[in-house]
């Protein structure tokens, strides 16, 4: 705000609070002089008070009294005086002359001198038609009482909105060091591009490395086990498969055959029931454990004596028998076998090889990077925004503190801070 015609104040954010105790002397000069003054009086006063509650209560009524008047005017001399008591009570006149203490004071204590009495003023006319010096000379004293306090705030008469604005003046600059203070913390935790940079050239770093195994002889080597070994798998899958499928079209012949002999319809010979059991549960593994012409022929007589099936399905399964007689399963077991062996060569000779650990331990680097890049430039977007806000909030209340101060001093001031 520009005061045209005034000199304008240069004011100094960090001194400001010697600022508001030099503004606060200029405009309650004598406040302090005033306000010792006048709390003696007050003090002065409230004795007197406390003599005349004394006085009242020994006080004898006058001689032309009615009954009436001397029934109903000592009960309430007696109340009167408990009142008057309990307002010197509440009299604490405090130590301090500032003007926040003198305000508080008069604040405090003048509501309670409108109405010292409280309900029972009407029936003050008794009292004062019994008791009239004494009930006279209490009602001056608290005439003099609230003139004391009108004394009292008279040298703030009419500085209500400096006095107003003195408050904000101190809130607003704690709250605006709390913001300044906030916006420094906040900068602290805003980094640079350079902590990003360095993350990234990381990230490449890891890349390149990984690069370059993919690059080396020994990943060549190890991609080239690792085909293989799925090619070793596939072999084997083909092979124990073709097995399998084999026996298929025996199954529902042997199981109906373990059925039987589980039921009881059909005691099964020990050899013929291992046979059933371990050709329904794994071909491969029945014919490697024993010799296959084994396994078929006690099938094919434990067929041809079962009494449940019918020819057509005897015949069947039969003929299934004769044609896996003619099949070379030590061979196809035997080529099963050293496929087993060479997967497992071949998955040691992998294990043994460090190139695929180093690639993935590298991958796994670059992911964490990345992470913490996204995470330190989340941050770093996060913080940017909030010191962006709080600048906005200290900006638009360094404007309203300078006109505050404007309007306590009364002429242009300008307001300067250290550079955020």
């Amino acid at each position: 705000m520009k005061w045209p015609g005034r000199r304008t104040e240069v004011v100094d954010f960090g001194d400001i609070d010697p600022w508001l105790e030099g503004a606060k002397q200029s405009l309650f000069r004598n406040l302090d002089s005033n306000s010792r003054q006048i709390y003696g009086n007050i003090k002065s006063l409230s004795e007197k008070l406390k003599q005349d509650a004394i006085k009242l209560k020994n006080a004898e009524p006058k001689e032309k009294t009615s009954d009436y008047l001397r029934t109903r005017g000592p009960p309430n001399r007696d109340k009167m005086a408990v009142h008057l008591n309990a307002l010197i009570e509440k009299i604490s006149v405090p130590e301090d002359t500032d003007y926040k203490t003198v305000l508080s004071f008069y604040r405090d204590t003048s509501v309670i001198l409108e109405s010292p009495f409280g309900k029972m003023s009407h029936n003050i006319r008794y009292v004062n038609a019994v008791f009239p010096e004494e009930t006279k000379t209490i009602m001056s004293d608290v005439k003099k009482m609230r003139s004391l306090f009108n004394q009292l705030i008279s040298p703030l008469k009419g500085k209500e909105n400096a006095i107003e604005n003195l408050e904000k003046v101190r809130d607003l600059s704690i709250e605006l060091k709390g913001l300044i203070s906030e916006l420094e913390k906040e900068k602290e935790r805003l980094h640079d591009e350079e902590k990003s940079s360095e993350l990234r050239k990381k990230i490449d770093m890891e890349r390149q490395k990984s690069k370059a195994i993919e690059e080396s002889e020994d990943w060549k080597r190890y991609m080239k086990l690792e085909k293989n070994l799925f090619s070793l798998k596939e072999r084997l899958k083909e092979g124990e498969s073709e097995i399998n499928g084999l026996f298929f079209p025996l199954n529902k012949t042997l199981s109906l055959l373990k059925k039987e002999d589980e039921t009881g319809k059909r005691t099964l010979l020990q050899e013929e029931r291992e046979t059933v059991l371990s050709i329904l549960s794994s071909p491969i593994k029945a014919l490697s454990e024993r010799k296959a012409h084994v396994h078929l022929s006690t099938m094919k007589g434990a067929i041809k004596e079962d009494p449940v099936l019918n020819e057509s399905k005897k015949g069947r399964a039969l003929r299934t028998l004769d044609e896996l007689s003619k099949v070379e399963f030590s061979s196809k077991i035997g080529g099963l076998e050293e496929l087993k062996k060479a997967i497992k060569n071949t998955e040691k000779e992998l294990s043994d090889t460090t190139v695929f650990r180093d690639i993935r331990e590298s991958e796994k680097s670059v992911e964490s990077l990345e992470r913490e890049l996204i995470r330190a430039e989340e941050e770093n977007a996060r913080s940017g925004r909030h010191v962006t806000s709080v600048r906005e909030q200290i900006s638009e209340e360094k404007r309203l503190l300078s006109e505050l101060l404007e309007s306590i001093s009364g002429r242009g001031v300008d307001l300067i801070f250290e550079e955020s």
